[in-house]
């Protein structure tokens, strides 16, 4: 991604090596709660907080322009590592099924060596709908918590009524709350429980709409 800038009577190529189109998964359109991002960069030892903020484009995509631009720019520079972390209240991102942030290689450029932009960097950043999230009003709403044997709760698991269909996370105390799309109003429905860093997964039956009454304890081995 590019966009170019004059300055006097020069041109300036700035780049992006982010686009990221950030998506509701539940209504699979542009999120319509709050949320924040931040980036981190590694520094060789560790993950560290810094002041970057991505331009979100009128389409919903998330760019940070310029970053990785040098005035001199040598063979075999490496790219650096960075993440995009996303915090909401109603909101829990996909990407913490797995890691804590969406990494990405940002590599140096000037005019006369553009970007060689990993593919990794292009495509869709999804929004789970948290415990706190808003459904609509016509929507039921399946509440409960993940937890382990002993009754500790697990966070950033995947709670999913058919795959590829509904999907909500686990907040830090194990909570979710996921919408049924297309669900029958009796009878049994099968919920599966992914806990992908730890590769656990579990399919929990349930009866509607008795299991919309009350929270459901779901218990990952």
């Amino acid at each position: 991604m590019n966009a170019h800038g004059l300055v006097g009577e020069e041109t300036t190529l700035l780049f992006s090596s982010l686009g990221l189109q950030v998506i509701d998964s539940f209504l699979n359109s542009s999120p319509v709660a709050i949320f924040e991002v931040f980036i981190d960069r590694f520094d060789g030892a560790q993950w560290r907080v810094t002041t970057l903020k991505p331009i979100r484009t009128p389409s919903g995509i998330l760019t940070l322009p310029g970053l990785g631009r040098r005035a001199v720019v040598l063979p075999g520079d490496p790219p650096e590592r960075f993440r995009l972390r996303v915090e909401s209240e109603s909101y829990i991102p996909s990407y913490r099924r797995q890691h804590d942030g969406y990494e990405f290689l940002v590599p140096p450029y000037n005019d006369t060596n553009p970007p060689s932009i990993p593919i990794i960097n292009i495509g869709l950043l999804s929004l789970d709908p948290s415990a706190a999230y808003t459904y609509p009003a016509d929507v039921r709403v399946l509440r409960g918590t993940v937890t382990e044997a002993n009754g500790t709760p697990i966070r950033d698991a995947a709670t999913i009524y058919a795959i590829g269909l509904v999907e909500a996370m686990t907040d830090e105390d194990g909570h979710f709350a996921l919408g049924l799309r297309r669900a029958p109003l009796t009878g049994q429905i099968a919920i599966d429980v992914h806990h992908d860093r730890t590769g656990r997964v579990r399919t929990i039956n349930l009866a509607l709409p008795a299991a919309l009454q009350s929270n459901q304890v779901m218990v990952l081995n």
